[in-house]
């Protein structure tokens, strides 16, 4: 039995870590190939923060949960996900009914934002409603006693109940709204911290406008509303004049409408499914200001046409060719030197 030498051995060594040398690089080429980053007009992770009004609470289907409803988040959601075709997708709703400000920053200081932050494209934010109902809620509670309802809240008050709600709570308010600017401040903060996301947050809406029933009562919830809203816009812009986050103006949207577009008149301040829709379309505009990228499989942008070659053939041709060249050098060696051998003997 012929044995083979030693040259032989280290001939094929080399010839073959030449060829999965190759072989390698064509594998990975054509993995990489295959994932592109294109520009989308809409983000492909999404996380939603806030309140009541961005988990769709006094929608119809709202006891079954709230990806039952027609809120903006929702229809935003599907749209998204419509367009991308991905699969890669996350949008994320992590509203609290009843939260304030402050208990978002709270919860954002424990960390609780912090994973679905690591690589969000989009923050949208809905938060300040309930800032000013809960210090509202303390007055009311000191001067009625605990367990009234919205409705005790914002109806059947006389002139002489106004006299003494302002004087009473308009101060507290004011309180209320400059801790909500300090708390907005450090919610954003905290936000460019941990993530580069775009930040789109909403205007808060006044649900008394234009509504009869409660014309005693609407100009100073209305001034509080502005003036809460003013820290809103206030801090959209840095000490250097370089924008922050983006505001979607709610405010205006609903103005003179509060009838129209929330269950004022069951004396819910909540947006109905018409409030709903015409949040999702400020939003909507406001997100697709921006640009955002997005990782995506290349066949699902562009599939060639038959018979086409794809842009990259030419390249794993040659590099195939490449591979098949040290197979044949690996196989023309070992004759070679197996001749000689023969030869020697």
């Amino acid at each position: 039995m012929n044995i083979i030498h030693i040259g032989i051995k280290r001939a094929l060594s080399l010839a073959l870590s030449a060829a999965v040398a190759v072989s390698c690089t064509v594998t990975a080429f054509a993995q990489n190939g295959k994932i592109v980053t294109v520009e989308s007009p809409v983000p492909e992770k999404v996380l939603v923060i806030g309140d009541s009004i961005a988990t769709g609470y006094g929608l119809e289907g709202y006891d079954g949960g709230r990806d039952n409803v027609a809120s903006y988040v929702n229809i935003l959601k599907a749209e998204f996900e419509s367009e991308l075709k991905a699969g890669t997708e996350r949008f994320e709703n992590k509203a609290k009914d009843g939260q304030t400000s402050s208990q978002l920053l709270s919860d954002m200081d424990i960390g609780e934002y912090d994973e679905s932050l690591s690589d969000a494209d989009l923050v949208i934010i809905s938060i300040g409603g309930n800032d000013l109902m809960k210090t509202l809620g303390k007055y009311f509670s000191a001067s009625k006693g605990e367990g009234f309802s919205i409705r005790e809240m914002l109806s059947g008050i006389s002139i002489t109940d106004i006299a003494k709600l302002i004087s009473g709570v308009s101060s507290a308010i004011d309180g209320a709204v400059e801790t909500y600017g300090e708390n907005l401040s450090r919610i954003y903060e905290h936000i460019r911290h941990n993530s580069d996301a775009k930040v789109i947050i909403q205007t808060v809406y006044d649900p008394t406008d234009n509504v009869e029933e409660l014309s005693l009562v609407s100009n100073f919830v209305n001034e509080k509303i502005n003036a809460l809203n003013s820290e809103i816009i206030k801090r959209s812009v840095d000490e250097n004049g370089k924008d922050t986050y983006s505001v979607a103006d709610v405010y205006s949207a609903f103005a003179g409408q509060g009838k129209e577009l929330t269950n004022i008149g069951e004396m819910d301040i909540h947006p109905n499914s018409q409030g709903h829709k015409t949040i999702y379309e400020i939003v909507d505009q406001k997100v697709r200001e921006n640009i955002y990228k997005v990782e995506i499989l290349k066949e699902d942008i562009t599939a060639p046409e038959q018979g086409d070659k794809k842009p990259d053939d030419t390249k794993s041709t040659i590099l195939h060719l490449l591979g098949g060249a040290a197979l044949i050098g690996l196989v023309v060696t070992v004759l070679i030197i197996a001749k000689r051998k023969s030869e020697q003997k």
